[in-house]
């Protein structure tokens, strides 16, 4: 490396150079004193500055041109026969470029490592060779003053990123539904939630920088104690729980998970605390063991019901048919009365069996169901039934062909049971229609979304219609959302007049469900109801 003979002059103006460029606010400024302390120099009428290593080809660039005096930013490329020649010569301080004439060119350092390049253009450059040493200073105190520059800008960009990740993590503390709270190794509350001060019901100000045995009740620093024995014992996260009651009316359930809180060499700092309302989770705990026992209940008493209602019907019958005597008219009426109430019986086991299975998802394998045949023998079950009330039944079906997947049991019990409330609940002389078809999911009532269980209607192009509507009693609008809760029944006088468990429509709705379909209903009071089903279509249905 070609070392420059310094001058104590040239060294002082230099350092009053340096002194001067490193108060400019901005690069651009610095390269325009730069400028102006080289033209002090050399009669320079050209000066560009390419921002990067020597061996780059595209660069950021300030140029400096004596007719426009304000340095432009901009991109460039360097020439490759100027790239070749700087590379070639990059141990250099200043040299005389071959490629351009009349043309300076100084590599900028700043500790050994390249700043960038700048290409003096001037007249006479032989004659002030003498004075280069100066223009090398000059050059790598500019350089030096990007680098602070850089420097400064790094260090405001990672502020700004710290500052947005801080305030971050504060809306996600604030926001959390759950409480946080950190102490320090001596107890000292760090940290305290928004989530924490509703659960808790202490306000921040007089929590945060206080011991938690001073500012938390006796149950919670109880817990908290017991958490800080555990974790300082080898454990990792642990969790406890305590009662705590709430403005001294109610107490719940809080929960409280703790872990370690490290800093980054690994020193313990303190343990991180997340407390939340366990209630809720408790009451679905209980709810499902509830669920559980009735529907157990349900089963074993239904199985247990069906041993002596066999024998009641059984004997009821050898009675009715004078088997083992003759009866007189009052006995054959009691014994009639037996039979019956032996049937309805019979008919609600039946149907909390029904509920049981549902709820326990125990089903057969399904199959290719054709709609007309299921529902042709449904008629046939419930045609008498319709004739001795004089009400016409009337079939629409789009197309003899139409298949669903599902098992027979399951869709004759859903068509039996809704055709059959629709002739009980029709007056005499009325008329119920069964229509089965196709409809687009654009064409569907918008309350029985989503379409079945985890499923969408819009997944599918078209789905398989049957709708039953009848110019029954009707339901009353604020009953429409309760007729397929379990045992409810339309409060309505023509209704309690007639016999039934309230479980047909619940039943329905279940099976309904369980074939990945869907059921709504719609209805007017004193006009009748429209009862409608949607099954997902099946491969073997011919749906163009």
């Amino acid at each position: 490396m070609r070392t420059p003979q310094y001058s104590y002059s040239g060294i002082l103006d230099v350092v009053h150079f340096f002194d001067s460029v490193q108060k400019c606010a901005t690069e651009e400024d610095a390269f325009s004193a730069f400028c102006e302390y080289a033209r002090s120099i050399v009669e320079m009428t050209h000066c560009t500055f390419w921002r990067g290593n020597s061996g780059d080809k595209s660069v950021y660039m300030l140029e400096w041109h004596s007719a426009v005096p304000a340095p432009k930013p901009k991109w460039k490329s360097i020439p490759d026969q100027l790239c070749n020649e700087m590379l070639s010569k990059e141990h250099d301080c200043c040299f005389v470029s071959s490629f351009l004439e009349n043309t300076l060119v100084i590599p900028v350092r700043v500790f050994n490592q390249y700043a960038g390049v700048l290409v003096l253009k001037a007249d006479h450059l032989m004659s002030a060779k003498q004075e280069w040493h100066k223009l090398y200073l000059a050059a790598n105190s500019f350089g030096s003053c990007l680098i602070h520059h850089e420097q400064v800008f790094q260090l405001q960009e990672q502020e700004e990123l710290l500052t947005g990740t801080k305030e971050y993590l504060s809306d996600v503390l604030e926001n959390m539904v759950h409480g946080v709270i950190s102490l320090d190794e001596t107890g000292r509350i760090t940290t305290y939630s928004r989530g924490a001060e509703l659960l808790l019901e202490l306000p921040m100000k007089s929590v945060i920088g206080h011991n938690y045995k001073i500012v938390f009740p006796k149950e919670i620093s109880a817990v908290i104690d017991q958490l800080k024995k555990r974790i300082e014992s080898g454990l990792v996260v642990v969790e406890g729980e305590a009662d705590y009651v709430l403005q001294g009316t109610y107490s719940i359930p809080i929960k409280f998970t703790a872990s370690l809180l490290r800093d980054k060499k690994g020193k313990e700092k303190g343990i991180v605390l997340v407390c939340k309302d366990s209630s809720s989770v408790k009451r679905l705990v209980a709810l499902q063991e509830l669920r559980k026992m009735k529907s157990d209940f349900l089963s074993i008493a239904s199985h247990e019901f069906k041993t002596p209602l066999n024998l009641i019907t059984g004997s009821a019958g050898l009675l009715d048919e004078e088997i083992v005597g003759p009866l007189t008219d009052k006995q054959r009426r009691l014994v009639r009365l037996v039979k019956e109430g032996s049937q309805r019986l019979k008919d609600l086991i039946t149907d909390l069996l029904d509920i049981t299975r549902l709820e326990h998802n125990v089903s057969c394998a399904d199959e290719q169901l054709n709609l007309s045949d299921v529902l042709g023998e449904v008629l046939i079950l419930l045609e008498q039934q319709a004739l001795q009330k004089h009400i016409s039944i009337e079939t629409q079906f789009a197309d003899t062909n139409i298949f669903v997947q599902g098992t027979y049991d399951k869709l004759f019990k859903v068509f039996d049971n809704i055709i059959n409330n629709a002739i009980k609940y029709t007056s005499d002389n009325g008329k119920v229609i069964i229509q089965a078809g196709y409809a687009t999911h654009t064409e569907m009532p918008e309350r029985i979304y989503p379409f079945g269980p985890g499923r969408q209607l819009e997944i599918m192009e078209n789905a398989v219609e049957i709708i039953v509507a009848d110019t029954g009693i009707g339901i009353p609008e604020d009953q429409l959302d309760k007729v397929f809760n379990e045992f409810y029944r339309v409060n309505h006088p023509y209704v309690r007049a007639t016999e039934g468990t309230g479980l047909g429509l619940a039943i329905t709705k279940k099976i309904v469900e369980s074939l990945n379909g869907t059921i709504h209903v719609q209805s007017e009071l004193g006009k009748g109801t429209r009862f409608s089903i949607y099954f997902p279509v099946s491969s073997a249905s011919p749906v163009s």
